[in-house]
This record gives C-alpha cells, sequence and structure tokens, in this order.
C-alpha cells in the first residue's frame, strides 16, 4: 500500500473520508460506502454486544417489591390493577380505599418496574402522563429523587403505592404481594 500524502491524511477525518481518499487502487482498500459501514458496524458490535449483556444483567438482577403504607388494608393485588392504577385508569384499591401512585424520579428500578408492571419505558409513560395532565383527564403522579423518600412519604400517606428494591425499615411500610403474574 502506497503512503497517503500528508495533506489527504489530515483532511479526511472518518474511516469513510479516508477509504474514498486513499491515492492507491488496491483491492482491500473499501470503495464503496456499505463496504465502509459495515466495517464501521463490525468495530463497534462487540461494544453494542457488551452493553446489551450489562444491560439486562441489571434488568434481571433487579428485584422491585411494592409497597403501600403499614395501617392500609392491602396485602395483594393482581397484575392488571397494579398497571390499571399506575396507568390512571383506576384510582381505587379493590377493597374500595383511595390509590395514590408514586414514582421514582429515574434509575435502573424505575426502568425495571415501569417495563415489568405498566409495559412502558421510561419516555412512553412520562408522554402516557403528559396527555393525561393536558387533556384534563389526570395529574401528574408523585415523583421521588429516591427510595428513602419515597419510603417516608408512603409509610405517612394512607393508600399511597410505590415500588423499591430494598425496604431499610420493615417497620415503615407493607409489602404487598402481586397476583396473576
Amino acid at each position: 500500500m502506497g503512503k497517503i500524502p500528508f495533506g489527504i491524511r489530515n483532511s479526511c477525518k472518518s474511516l469513510k473520508q479516508r477509504a474514498l481518499c486513499r491515492p492507491d487502487s488496491s483491492s482491500t482498500t473499501p470503495r464503496r460506502w456499505r463496504d465502509v459501514e459495515w466495517i464501521m458496524f463490525r468495530r463497534r458490535l462487540p461494544l453494542l454486544g457488551l452493553a446489551m449483556l450489562l444491560y439486562s444483567g441489571v434488568m434481571r438482577s433487579q428485584d422491585v417489591m411494592i409497597v403501600v403504607c403499614k395501617t392500609s388494608s392491602v396485602s395483594q393485588i393482581t397484575e392488571a390493577q397494579l398497571h390499571d392504577i399506575f396507568v390512571g385508569s383506576r384510582s381505587r384499591f379493590s377493597d374500595g380505599t383511595r390509590a395514590i401512585p408514586v414514582l421514582l424520579k429515574g434509575g435502573p428500578v424505575h426502568e425495571v418496574f415501569l417495563r415489568r408492571h405498566v409495559g412502558d419505558t421510561p419516555d412512553e409513560y412520562r408522554v402516557r402522563w403528559r396527555k393525561a395532565v393536558f387533556t384534563g383527564q389526570g395529574s401528574m403522579p408523585k415523583e421521588f429523587a429516591s427510595e428513602a423518600a419515597m419510603l417516608e412519604f408512603i409509610s405517612v400517606t394512607p393508600g399511597a403505592i410505590g415500588y423499591v428494591s430494598r425496604i431499610p425499615d420493615p417497620g415503615a411500610v407493607k409489602v404487598v404481594a402481586i397476583s396473576g403474574r
């Protein structure tokens, strides 16, 4: 292969440009955009695979517990009821008491909960609630920056329901069993 002149080497920044700027016409130099894009994809494939593996490991290892106020009479909830409470189509538990859904602002626990029990990504969930707010059909659930703040709110608010990955003080809230999985 011939040397690339200094001016061409500096003016061709990306891999696509470098492949097309080569002065020689050897058969190993990719000349078509499709070939260059395939080379770029192959270089990034191991990183993409590693990222997917790590993300799926986090999703599998993350256990989410549904919690309510200790004084609540609710001890079991169906998957459908939980879904309906968090999407806003249901405002009461099966015993008739008011349900107040509370959320985390973000993080892996929030993502796992939304995927498993609501069936949305965080962005889809946010869009769903924004539509409800702007059409006057509901108000956005209260959000918390940390699990500790959420647990503190749930422990003093009758009807509040939320999710956490762990409970530091088991006496403050009650874990609800989910049926109908």
